[in-house]
């Protein structure tokens, strides 16, 4: 069996909640609890608002990182999380992000990463 160093989830959320996608408080918070349930350590963040709307912004994780970019008028959301460690889910991360955002339409790519 092939071990790796970490993995790489790629997600694109399509025809979101217009709501909740337009809703930076909501985004932020979504994006915290589903770090929570990823189990990771925030170490420090940086967040860009757009104006009229959209963010963008990058977590820096003890075990890698977290960003992502949204797009209100179209109903869109790009996420990019990259982890290592055992005792992280950065799956469960992103499919608690899916739903928050009530994304009819997804996709999703997974990417193992440091081969050794």
């Amino acid at each position: 069996m092939t071990n790796y160093l970490g993995m790489h989830i790629i997600a694109e959320f399509y025809e979101c909640s217009v709501r909740r996608i337009s809703d930076n408080e909501f985004i932020l918070q979504s994006i915290s609890q589903a770090l929570e349930i990823a189990q990771v350590n925030i170490v420090g963040k940086k967040i860009h608002r757009f104006k009229p709307q959209g963010l963008t912004g990058v977590y820096l994780l003890s075990q890698s990182h977290f960003s992502f970019h949204s797009w209100p008028e179209y109903r869109y959301m790009a996420v990019d999380m990259f982890t290592c460690g055992e005792a992280v889910y950065p799956d469960k991360a992103v499919k608690y992000l899916r739903k928050a955002l009530r994304s009819k339409r997804y996709e999703i790519k997974v990417l193992k990463r440091g081969k050794i």
